[in-house]
């Protein structure tokens, strides 16, 4: 097991329009999706003595990835056209090669204000659908990148 020391270089691309990511956009910032178990399930009874009790959920929630990102004015019909609101396998890859691919669509896309003097920087927000367009549930599938050797 080999801990990440740094965030550079990690990628992110959409299997559905490859040539979107890096050609439309590079990334600035990327923050991979988080995992929630959506809190737990209150079993507290009245036959409970000293403590409230509770259980996890069975299912889990992946969350939203978010990047900053450098972008092309053409971004703008590439997202209209192929990928706003399309469900397709998103692949996050991060600096030790490692890979999370994952079932997404692309939601928000939310330039800066253009200031002169300033980079020109884009949000962009990807929910995670975590099932394919036939319904199907698919969960996340991380795939380890090589191993270290010391």
């Amino acid at each position: 097991m080999a801990f990440l020391t740094d965030g550079y270089q990690t990628l992110i691309s959409f299997s559905a329009f490859p040539v979107f990511v890096p050609q439309s956009v590079k990334e600035k910032e990327v923050q991979p999706p988080d995992l929630d178990g959506m809190g737990e399930i209150d079993t507290t009874t009245m036959r409970n003595l000293r403590f409230r009790t509770k259980q996890p959920k069975h299912l889990i929630t992946l969350g939203d990835v978010k990047l900053r990102v450098q972008y092309d004015p053409q971004a703008y019909s590439e997202i209209v056209d192929n990928i706003l609101n399309t469900n397709a396998q998103w692949t996050i890859t991060f600096p030790d090669a490692s890979t999370l691919t994952f079932y997404a669509w692309l939601d928000k896309f939310v330039p800066d204000s253009l200031k002169e003097g300033e980079f020109p920087l884009a949000d962009i927000i990807i929910h995670c659908s975590n099932s394919d367009n036939c319904s199907n549930e698919k969960a996340p599938v991380f795939v380890a990148g090589p191993p270290c050797v010391p």
